[in-house]
């Protein structure tokens, strides 16, 4: 045991699981108590998903999601204004999503583009950001 507690990479290891938990706690109680959003359980994934070993990393890939949430919100939104809800408009909306996820930037994040592309419909993705789409105000 006092091996592994003079062990840099056992610290190392040790202190990410710590900052990754502190993350996700402080996102669900900013979640829930500042910002009352309504599905708060999302607020600590999404922190699970962005918190990294440094600062700088994290900060980076945070943009990046932003980055590509903001994109993919747009483009459901313009192919739904123009094609409707159908299968037409979500074949588009993934593909270009993919495309612009391959961009450099966004690469870390194609998937992310993609998901955000699908149409808002009740219940999707981006049924939350773009209720117009989604036939409610």
């Amino acid at each position: 045991m006092r091996d592994r507690l003079r062990d840099p990479v056992w610290w190392t290891n040790a202190l990410q699981i710590v900052k990754t938990v502190l993350a996700a706690v402080v996102a669900w109680v900013l979640a829930v108590y500042v910002f009352d959003i309504e599905q708060a359980f999302l607020a600590p994934w999404a922190a699970l998903l962005t918190v990294h070993a440094t600062v700088y990393r994290t900060l980076r890939r945070g943009v990046q999601q932003v980055g590509a949430t903001v994109l993919g919100v747009l483009v459901a939104f313009a192919l739904g204004s123009v094609f409707g809800l159908n299968a037409l408009s979500l074949g588009l909306a993934i593909l270009i999503g993919l495309i612009a996820g391959s961009v450099r930037g966004l690469r870390a994040e194609t998937t992310t583009a993609a998901d955000r592309t699908e149409p808002a419909r009740k219940g999707g993705p981006a049924a939350a950001t773009a209720p117009s789409l989604c036939g409610t105000t």
